[in-house]
């Protein structure tokens, strides 16, 4: 079975529409180094690896702008597109599988197993990828710079290698939550892309509140994945939460996936 999956993931990954997420998700990446390279200059501070992570695939621009909102919901956007579709083209192996074993709740078991699996293989991709392109550019000095000082004081004196495991778990379980959430909405929706436009203008609208608002971080789905303005105890509660959600979104779709029928 492994073996299958590892083909399919092959398969599906070089097609054309998921090269294409994935150079949209490094093209964003870039946008990232480019802004943050633009923040040392303008206000004269040293900067590293470590700010240019919490920047990127922390989700925590600093300072923030309303552009920062954008370019981080498009990314996260991207990651799922790409997750979905891979998974996407699981559906007549989910199919086969259903009818074989003749139970839906082994089905939706089997079904998040398979979605947890590939979306281990995209956040690290998309993680090793933000680490070579900043260690690329930036060098790979693991220390906090005058940057993290004044802008990300609550991690500056996390220990780098704490911080990168910490931040790509934080990462993978929230991309992982909104996975679930999509995939358990998406069964009772007939018209799919407008079921994800309606879905990204939420997550932005929640987004805005968030940042601007100050409306518990619970409410909004896009930062589920990001570092925004936490500390270390904060960022494990954080996962923690990210955990529950999932496994209260698990059972919940498992109720509106009971709804579907699968000739």
């Amino acid at each position: 079975m492994m073996d299958i999956i590892f083909f399919q993931f092959k398969h599906s990954f070089i097609k054309k529409k998921n090269i294409k997420f994935f150079i949209g998700i490094l093209f964003i990446l870039f946008i990232f180094l480019f802004k943050i390279k633009h923040y040392f200059r303008e206000y004269d501070l040293n900067g590293g690896l470590k700010d240019y992570m919490i920047f990127s695939v922390g989700g925590w621009e600093n300072p923030i702008l309303f552009t920062s909102l954008l370019e981080w919901s498009f990314f996260i956007f991207l990651i799922l597109c790409m997750s979905i579709n891979i998974t996407n083209d699981f559906e007549k192996l989910y199919i086969i599988t259903l009818n074989r074993i003749g139970s839906k709740l082994k089905s939706w078991i089997y079904i998040c197993i398979n979605e947890l699996f590939f979306c281990i293989l995209i956040t690290i991709l998309v993680y090793v990828s933000a680490l070579l392109i900043g260690g690329s550019f930036l060098g790979y000095n693991p220390n906090s710079t005058g940057y993290t000082r004044v802008f990300y004081k609550n991690l500056c004196d996390v220990n780098f290698g704490t911080l990168l495991i910490s931040e790509f778990i934080n990462f993978f379980t929230g991309i992982y939550l909104l996975q679930i959430i999509i995939r358990g909405f998406s069964s009772i929706f007939h018209k799919i892309n407008t079921f994800y436009v309606f879905i990204l203008i939420v997550c932005m609208f929640s987004g805005f509140l968030f940042i601007y608002s100050n409306i518990p971080k619970i409410l909004c789905p896009i930062f589920y994945p990001s570092l925004f303005s936490l500390n270390l105890t904060s960022l494990y509660f954080n996962i923690f939460m990210n955990i529950v959600l999932t496994i209260l979104f698990i059972i919940f779709g498992y109720f509106l996936y009971l709804k579907i029928d699968i000739n």
